[in-house]
């Protein structure tokens, strides 16, 4: 439910929300396609809940980090350097990388969108291109920098 999700997204819900939200609108222009349409569009609906997922993965893990990383200060700060330095300096890198992946993915859920409202208003022939190109760039943010699908 909502609460839990404000839990374990902490202060990445919105971006969380944000992607929701596209992946509505994607779900919504695909459902009022004419068939024909539909069966040329590929895996928007499946890219788009896959970006969905990738999200949610990310702000619950940057969310943990977080809270590791304001222990370990705490820490550092109570007892004058219970961590070392570098330690927290590794932890923050990791953050900046995950923090760095989530935020993309509102901008790939976002063209996604934009080529899906292009293809309704020019029929997917008049915007073929823009669709593939937003798809194969969302399928790529769908995955871990180490290539794996997020679950």
């Amino acid at each position: 439910g909502a609460m839990g999700d404000s839990g374990a997204f902490g202060l990445h819900l919105e971006m969380v929300d944000q992607v929701r939200g596209d992946r509505a609108v994607v779900v919504g222009l695909v459902t009022r396609m004419p068939r024909s349409e539909r069966e040329r569009i590929g895996d928007a609906v499946p890219v788009a809940d896959g970006l969905v997922a990738r999200a949610r993965a990310l702000a619950r893990q940057l969310s943990r980090v977080d809270r590791v990383i304001d222990e370990a200060r705490e820490r550092v700060a109570s007892s004058g350097g219970a961590r070392t330095p570098s330690e927290l300096e590794e932890m923050e890198t990791r953050r900046g990388e995950i923090a760095a992946e989530l935020s993309a993915i509102p901008e790939s859920m976002r063209d996604l969108r934009v080529a899906l409202e292009r293809c309704q208003a020019l029929g997917v022939s008049g915007a073929r291109t823009d669709l593939e190109v937003a798809v194969a760039a969302a399928r790529t943010r769908t995955r871990g920098a180490s290539g794996e699908e997020a679950v």
